[in-house]
């Protein structure tokens, strides 16, 4: 591969279609740039989070209208990296944003992808200050159950969502759920993603990831997912991990007992100061959950079936003034 690294030229016109040529032909992403943009993104703030392929950094723009983003800059490569290799990773990141973006509330927004001097590689997102993980481990129990259960409802929505649009995940965790000023829930992240439902390989966060995803066969993406939904679910009902570290009979035992007997307690990581009748009194939920929790992955919900449960329907749904009771609920925690 010779040549300057063009983001949005480079395997787009070859390997995709038409259709997305023309959306990129069009499209103000894909620049080069000398430095860093600072007369439009400001100045970086702060680290909001970091993996294994990029960091996430808070730009600040200072004005007469402050403006926030989230700025991810990948890493360098490496040097025993191949550069075609590296760089289809990164095209088909933004491959996948290209299809979401701006089509549903929970896509996160992307504003612009550009490279410094032809190699280092940014892109920009709209910010979103809070996620799951953060507000279930700041209050826990002390969030109210439907709203616990309205962001369950978002994250459902989105994931299927993305499986409409041909996209599995491969990273659902709190983390990856975050959520905008105004309480709507967006999934970030799609370092892991692809456009497709199967695949081969390890994926996603190790409490997360569903069992299958370690085994080394071709295994279905849309259902690992709901399996990474249902231990999401566990976090926002019971505010419980689930007892096993990783999904793998030969590494954790209390998966092993869960695979051997598949029931709630086998799954909960009970607190010591909450009443075993509050976490296993609740039949309807620990079966959704012992469900998106099945060891068949054919045996699992789908996200549309999910969504088409009497269960499912009848959360609250608390976005903006829909419901300004279960708004104002909602905003205690968003701060």
């Amino acid at each position: 591969m010779k040549g300057p690294f063009r983001p949005l030229d480079l395997v787009l016109g070859r390997r995709r279609g038409e259709r997305l040529r023309k959306e990129v032909s069009t499209s103000p992403l894909g620049r080069n740039c000398r430095s860093f943009p600072k007369d439009k993104y400001g100045k970086k703030h702060s680290l909001i989070s970091k993996g294994v392929t990029a960091k996430v950094f808070l730009y600040r723009k200072e004005g007469s209208q402050s403006c926030i983003y989230a700025v991810k800059r990948f890493h360098p490569r490496e040097s025993y990296e191949k550069r075609a290799v590296y760089l289809e990773a990164i095209q088909q990141e933004v491959d996948i944003h290209l299809k979401i973006n701006s089509l549903h509330r929970g896509s996160v927004k992307l504003i612009d992808f550009f490279t410094i001097n032809d190699e280092n590689v940014y892109y920009v997102m709209e910010y979103l200050p809070y996620n799951l993980d953060r507000i279930c481990t700041r209050y826990g129990y002390l969030v109210p159950k439907d709203v616990r259960l309205c962001y369950f409802k978002q994250l459902v929505e989105g994931v299927s969502f993305l499986q409409s649009r041909g996209i599995s995940h491969r990273d659902i965790k709190p983390e990856n759920c975050c959520i905008d000023r105004d309480g709507v829930l967006k999934i970030v992240d799609f370092g892991a993603s692809i456009i497709g439902k199967h695949a081969v390989g390890l994926a996603g966060s190790r409490r997360y990831a569903a069992p299958e995803v370690f085994e080394g066969r071709k295994y279905d993406c849309f259902k690992s997912d709901m399996w990474s939904v249902g231990v999401c679910l566990v976090l926002l009902y019971y505010c419980s991990g689930c007892l096993w570290e990783i999904a793998r009979p030969e590494e954790n035992e209390n998966f092993k007992r869960y695979l051997t007997n598949p029931c709630i307690e086998n799954v909960l990581k009970v607190s010591n100061n909450v009443p075993s009748s509050q976490l296993f009194d609740h039949e309807q939920v620990n079966g959704i959950i012992l469900r998106l929790l099945h060891i068949d992955a054919g045996q699992r919900y789908g996200a549309q079936e999910m969504i088409d449960t009497d269960w499912f329907r009848g959360i609250v749904d608390g976005h903006g003034c829909e419901n300004p009771g279960h708004w104002t609920e909602h905003q205690k925690y968003l701060r």
